[in-house]
């Protein structure tokens, strides 16, 4: 993607095979994880054993996804994937390849797979059926950069969080920065915003 090698592990259950169009399920993994970690963690492969769908479990690009928080934080020296790409090549490498429906691709982030979740659900919406994000919340970097057009289809989004998650307390948070302050929105907040 543009000329880096990206990678991922892949899960395709023996019952899809033959069939004309199946679900795509993408699981973003958290911070310094991977996608082969996050395959093993996440039991998504019995899932897709049991409700006949595709899973893939791409890898970010140094351990973390593109959030979009780097250049917003004015954080030098970091030169972040271009993880919006890379979801797009995926999918139409992977609807090439296997049966996948490219109707029918779920985005599932957690943590900073999940803050990368958001932008992807802003940035190409029309990519994802739906979107499911765990243990993160909205910043305002995102709402910065999410343009809104008047005609776009509403993003099925779940959303959920600990109430205990220290990472994200349901209450937001703010982060110092080089460029000043992040804010991460109230739980409230960002589902409303959604």
């Amino acid at each position: 993607v543009n000329g880096v090698d990206r990678t991922y592990e892949l899960y395709v259950p023996e019952s899809v095979a033959g069939a004309d169009a199946v679900p795509l399920v993408i699981a973003l993994h958290p911070f310094a994880s991977s996608g082969k970690a996050w395959r093993a963690l996440t039991g998504f492969d019995a899932l897709a054993d049991e409700h006949g769908f595709i899973v893939a479990y791409p890898d970010a690009a140094d351990l973390d996804w593109n959030d979009g928080s780097a250049q917003a934080a004015g954080w030098t020296g970091l030169e972040p994937g271009d993880d919006i790409a890379f979801m797009k090549a995926l999918i139409d490498h992977l609807a090439a390849e296997y049966p996948v429906d490219p109707a029918r691709v779920t985005l599932v982030g957690f943590a900073a797979g999940g803050t990368f979740a958001y932008r992807a659900a802003c940035e190409i919406p029309e990519r994802f059926d739906r979107v499911a994000v765990s243990g993160a919340l909205t910043w305002d970097f995102h709402l910065d950069n999410c343009p809104v057009a008047d005609d776009q289809e509403p993003v099925s989004l779940l959303v959920m969080l600990g109430s205990e998650d220290s990472d994200y307390p349901l209450d937001g948070r703010v982060s110092e920065t080089p460029n000043g302050y992040l804010h991460a929105l109230s739980f409230e907040d960002t589902v409303a915003y959604w």
